[in-house]
């Protein structure tokens, strides 16, 4: 399971004339990415690189909100290099005022163009969407970048106050153990009886970059939770 998830969601970059060229692009071409900070609210998105150190680390120079940490954090990077998306764990120190280290201890991976597949949710695994308007509840099945499967109590359907509509467009709150609660917009692409419950195929509708990149972190760090191998 672990590894057919890996395989499908994120290309691990092995070479390390891939990691290089990927330290030479982001300094030679500056701005198109942002950090999270494990355990944090807050990202720096403003940030210049102005170098690095062989294939290990990237220096950088925050241009806004600087972030104080007293040791060395993990984080979640995100790049837009070219036409790829690059994603994985690094460690961020702080070496003065505005300027920071960016350590690739960890695995970094290609993200796949492919933003219909969806990272699966276990039935026991805490995961909801609230509809703000209609005030409805439904149990998150598997979520993407580009939206996500909710199912409901087929007796529930039965009454025309608890369904959502096709083509219904709605604004709502999502809540998954472990993170911060979000919102979204989303539209009901596809309403599918099964035996045992309904299913609801849900499309977000924010294209904005910063919302894009807000949820490949969180199936990364979601699939880390679920999936990765300790």
């Amino acid at each position: 399971m672990n590894q057919f998830l890996a395989n499908q969601i994120f290309d691990k970059l092995t070479s390390q004339a891939e990691k290089k060229e990927l330290l030479d692009i982001l300094v030679q071409q500056p701005g198109s990415f942002i950090l999270k900070i494990n355990g944090a609210k807050g990202r720096l998105t403003a940030v210049k690189p102005i170098g690095r150190l062989k294939n290990k680390k990237l220096f950088i120079q925050v241009l806004l909100r600087p972030l104080l940490i007293q040791k060395p954090v993990e984080a979640i990077f995100y790049a837009n290099i070219g036409d790829k998306k690059v994603i994985g764990q690094v460690l961020l120190h702080m070496v003065s005022k505005d300027l920071y280290a960016i350590e690739f201890n960890g695995d970094l991976y290609r993200v796949q163009r492919r933003e219909h597949f969806r990272l699966i949710i276990p039935d026991s695994y805490s995961s909801e969407l609230e509809t703000l308007d209609l005030k409805k509840h439904f149990k998150i099945a598997d979520i993407s970048v580009g939206g996500c499967r909710l199912r409901d109590n087929p007796v529930k359907f039965e009454k025309p106050e608890c369904q959502l509509l096709i083509e219904q467009k709605f604004k709502a709150t999502i809540s998954i153990k472990g993170f911060s609660v979000f919102s979204v917009n989303g539209q009901v692409r596809a309403i599918i009886k099964r035996k045992n419950y309904i299913e609801y195929g849900i499309s977000f509708l924010g294209d904005e970059p910063e919302f894009k990149k807000s949820m490949s972190i969180l199936t990364l760090d979601l699939y880390r939770k679920l999936y990765r191998s300790e």
